[in-house]
């Protein structure tokens, strides 16, 4: 698809995802729930289905691995003026502009493709809405660092959070572009400890019954647990969201219901040949 010059640099990768295409990619995330017993895939599978189903609208989005397979295919790809090694090394860096970037928007010019814009992609696909959910892994621990000294002026980069209800199908999408400074001004006080620094419902702007609604993990707290990707970074309560999205901070993309129809599925599983 032909881009002006205009339209490449104003075009962002979230206005285009669509609600029909959030709902088709977490339809077929319904329905595998109900064939296989793992709560791993859900992500992984949205990431890919969200790529297919914005290059089915003609636009070039890979995910990172897509990428590395079509780097090892001869595709060429200009990163925005930096080498591949650079380019991964920045989506590391809280400061890059491609910084924890899953799916990545190009275009096409003279056979190279031209990176556009970039987006992280968060989910939290269960039964529990209290369930907390990353807005930034910080592997670092650059936000727990700067808080500490009183600097929240740290973007997250572009962030595009799924939360889906497997129980009730219920769904909510949100996107979040702000800093620190946007979740953190919202509340009056915080608690500190060296393995983080939390925020209380009771505590922020719109009040409410006592529970930990945000935290910030200290990446280097020595507490004798092993530190992963799951024990690490800047986290949200997904019910807590929606009030986020009330006050401007986080911007709403999509919500609705998906549902499964395990009779035909079941139909489907009980035919042979």
């Amino acid at each position: 698809m032909p881009f002006s010059t205009i339209t490449k640099l104003i075009m962002k990768l979230i206005d285009l995802i669509t609600s029909d295409i959030i709902s088709d990619c977490l339809s077929n995330i319904a329905r595998t729930k109900f064939e296989v017993d793992s709560n791993n895939f859900g992500g992984v599978m949205f990431e890919r289905d969200l790529a297919a189903a914005l290059r089915k609208n003609h636009y070039h989005v890979y995910t990172q691995r897509q990428i590395e397979t079509l780097l090892d295919n001869d595709v060429q790809f200009d990163f925005g003026g930096r080498d591949y090694k650079q380019f991964k090394k920045d989506q590391k860096n809280i400061y890059s502009d491609v910084y924890a970037s899953d799916l990545f928007l190009f275009w096409m010019e003279n056979n190279v493709l031209v990176l556009i814009d970039s987006l992280s992609l968060k989910t939290s696909i269960n039964d529990n809405d209290g369930s907390k959910v990353f807005i930034a892994n910080d592997a670092e621990g650059v936000v727990y660092d700067n808080l500490i000294k009183d600097n929240s002026d740290l973007k997250l980069g572009q962030v595009m959070i799924v939360s889906m209800n497997t129980h009730t199908g219920d769904f909510n999408v949100a996107y979040f572009d702000g800093s620190v400074t946007d979740l953190v001004g919202l509340f009056h006080n915080t608690k500190t400890s060296k393995e983080k620094i939390s925020f209380n419902l009771n505590e922020s702007i719109f009040g409410g019954r006592s529970r930990e609604v945000l935290t910030v993990i200290n990446r280097n707290a020595v507490t004798g647990k092993k530190q992963t990707s799951f024990n690490r970074g800047v986290q949200v309560r997904r019910d807590f969201i929606p009030q986020l999205i009330s006050v401007d901070v986080f911007k709403s993309v999509a919500s609705g219901v998906v549902s499964v129809d395990t009779s035909d599925l079941s139909k489907e599983l009980l035919t042979l040949g």
